[in-house]
Parts: structure tokens; sequence; C-alpha cells
């Protein structure tokens, strides 16, 4: 299977039809969009996702 990058709302609901649980597309359907959190390419983005995960970020 290829590895797909989430784009857009649409590539979300392809996955859940994909995934083909009907216990987690009854969640799906019944909640609130997703929200899609994209940050850009690069070094500075790594770093950010590094150090959040070492040292708490909330």
């Amino acid at each position: 299977m290829a590895i797909v990058t989430i784009e857009s709302a649409k590539d979300i609901a392809v996955a859940v039809e994909q995934l083909a649980i009907s216990e987690f597309t009854a969640i799906y359907f019944s909640g609130i969009p997703i929200p899609l959190r994209r940050k850009p390419k690069g070094f500075t983005t790594l770093f950010q996702a590094i150090i959040g995960q070492q040292v708490s970020v909330a």
C-alpha cells in the first residue's frame, strides 16, 4: 500500500472509507470535522516536533 499524504478533508474521508471499520466510521461521521494542522517542511518544524516531545508544549 502506498503512503498517502493527507492534504484536505476529502483525503480524510477517503481514508476513513478505505479503513472500513464500522465503529471508527460511525465515530468519524458523528463528530465534528477533523482539523488539519499542517506545518511547513524543514528543519525548524522537525526541531519543534522533537522539542515538543521532550518538553511539554502545553
